[in-house]
């Protein structure tokens, strides 16, 4: 059972209830003062920047207060009294003086000071505003013209002196930079001036650093070029580390070689690279000099370090213009041949073999051979990787035999037909026809004439691919062939001191001047050389470094007159009416 209420200690006192809100005017109480002098702080802040404005824009003197109305009318009457002056002397000079300028000031200050002294706001006064507005006009423009003057005399001085100019670039900045912020009521600030001269400095501060990491590209060259290439990829380090820098900040001031960095890398690690390649190139001569002693054997090992060290230098320079992955097959190739040297020695005189066969005319012993050293390339080639790749003439010689098998078989014993002893000079022989689409397409595989008749001279081939055809056409017959000089075609024509009969040229006289005919279908010469004025232009043999070849004989759409037409054209020309013969020795 209870007892009761407890009972309250002595010292307790019960609490008041508390009304509705009390505890936000409690708050109220205790903030109120502060914000109260904060207002009033606000208020006189905001009133004294209100007024002193236009003081603080023209750099006024002393705020005038407290004046009496004739005070203030002399002022009003003392700016208009000062504007009239520089009316006055504005209409009479050409060019304002600093003194008549200040008439203009005064003017401004007077009337200033008049609508503080009135408890006015500047803003308020038109005439204040049209004063403040011409005077800050005068100021503005001498500052533009001081501007301009500075700039024009920077950029001829960058001429001869891109440091220097940077001086009155910058003091131009500094004058634009005056007219925004202080005389802002001219209306002249100019916010793509101040961008165009920022440009402007900046690339002529970017010269020195742009010309800096050439002058260390060239320095080492030259290093390189003396053989100093430690030196050299110091400098080209140097050169790379200012052109990194140039691009970090100037890249958007002046055109910019952007692969540059890379080719710079690239000069740096090959000149880091040369003791390796001097020491690849060591190791090659010792295995070529051991080759040609006929130690195959002991070059073996020696090319073998010859690919460790070149992978290497891939391996460590892998930018370097000497880390060739071409040499690094080359190279193991040629440890291949010098290991497999006595089974190479074996395939080359079975191509040996071939050739004699072929020159004799005994196609099938001369095909068997073709097969069995085809064969044997296969398998050394499995056994040795990379020994005698797609390009290697060996192997394309004898693929080119195997895989014309039926075509030779037909060509052999006829070709011999076709060829005839070059007057002066029997052990040559000229092929007394031009080369027929059907055996340009027999042994190439393809016949690119305009007009395509298998018995018609092949036309429309540029000279390397003439060139082509007598490589493939003399794997064929087991001997060299080639293009005729003019000289040998102008031989095997004969005289010439008078114009070909129609018998045995086709020309304009006696043709359409653009269709050709079959070969061999002209009346031979006294030689037996058919065709060699008309029908087609025929290409001769030229130097393998030149762009041109000449072109010789004339062809259906040649005016028949004596003599030897011949014209040099560029070696790629291509034409229905040019064609060639072929020469073997």
């Amino acid at each position: 059972m209870s007892n009761g209420p407890h009972q309250p200690p002595p010292d307790y006192i019960p609490a008041r209830p508390v009304p509705r809100g009390a505890e936000g005017r409690g708050v109220w109480r205790h903030w109120r003062l502060p914000l109260a002098i904060g207002g009033a702080l606000v208020l006189a802040v905001g009133g004294l920047y209100l007024v002193t404005q236009s003081k603080r824009l023209t750099g006024g003197g002393a705020l005038r207060a407290n004046l009496t109305p004739e005070e203030m009318e002399q002022l009003r009457l003392l700016s208009v009294k000062q504007e009239a002056a520089f009316e006055e002397v504005r209409l009479a000079r050409a060019q304002l003086t600093e003194a008549d300028i200040q008439l203009l000031a005064s003017a401004l200050q007077a009337q200033e000071d008049y609508i503080t002294a009135r408890g006015a706001l500047g803003k308020d006064n038109g005439r204040l505003d049209n004063l403040r507005r011409r005077y800050h006009t005068l100021r503005a423009e001498k500052l533009r013209g001081e501007s301009d003057r500075a700039e024009a005399a920077a950029l001829e001085l960058a001429k001869t002196d891109p440091l220097r100019a940077t001086e009155g670039i910058k003091r131009a900045q500094a004058l634009e930079k005056e007219i925004s912020e202080q005389w802002v009521y001219s209306g002249l600030a100019e916010p793509g001036r101040v961008a165009r001269l920022d440009t402007r400095l900046r690339r002529l501060e970017s010269e020195p650093v742009w010309r800096r990491t050439r002058d260390l590209e060239t320095e080492g060259k030259k290093l390189v070029a003396e053989g100093r290439h430690e030196a050299a990829a110091a400098k080209f380090e140097e050169s790379l580390e200012v052109e990194r820098a140039f691009l970090a900040h100037y890249r958007d001031v002046r055109a910019t070689e952007f692969d540059r960095e890379d080719q710079l890398s690239v000069l740096r690690d090959t000149a880091r690279s040369f003791p390796d390649s001097a020491a690849v190139d060591d190791l090659v001569r010792q295995a070529s000099a051991l080759e040609q002693s006929g130690r195959w054997e002991q070059a073996v090992p020696v090319w073998a370090q010859a690919v460790a060290r070149f992978q290497e230098l891939l391996t460590r320079h892998p930018r370097s213009a000497l880390a060739d992955r071409s040499r690094d097959r080359e190279l193991t190739r040629r440890g291949h041949l010098a290991q497999a040297h006595p089974q190479v020695v074996a395939v080359e005189q079975q191509v040996a073999t071939m050739r004699r066969q072929l020159a004799a005319r005994q196609v099938v012993e001369a095909l068997g051979q073709a097969v069995a050293a085809g064969s044997e390339l296969r398998r050394l080639n499995e056994a040795y990787p990379g020994i005698f790749p797609p390009n290697e003439p060996l192997r394309q010689e004898v693929d080119f035999i195997v895989e014309r098998q039926s075509t030779l078989t037909a060509l052999l014993p006829t070709i011999d037909r076709q060829l005839t002893p070059l007057p002066g000079a029997l052990a040559l022989r000229l092929l007394n026809r031009e080369v027929s689409q059907g055996l340009y397409a027999a042994l190439v595989g393809a016949n690119p004439s305009a007009q395509q008749r298998e018995g018609h001279p092949v036309d429309s081939v540029s000279h390397p691919e003439a060139e082509k055809f007598c490589r493939l056409l003399g794997w064929a017959l087991g001997a060299k062939v080639r293009l005729p000089t003019v000289a040998e075609l102008a031989r095997a024509a004969g005289d010439v001191s008078r114009a070909p009969s129609a018998q045995q040229a086709w020309t304009f006289g006696n043709g359409d001047g653009l269709n050709t005919h079959a070969v061999a279908t002209s009346q031979p010469n006294a030689a037996g050389f058919h065709d060699l004025l008309g029908n087609v232009e025929e290409w001769t043999a030229a130097d393998p470094k030149a762009d041109e070849a000449m072109i010789a004989g004339g062809s259906v759409g040649w005016l028949a007159e004596p003599g030897f037409p011949a014209k040099s054209v560029p070696k790629r020309e291509k034409s229905r009416i040019l064609g060639f013969r072929i020469l073997v020795e």
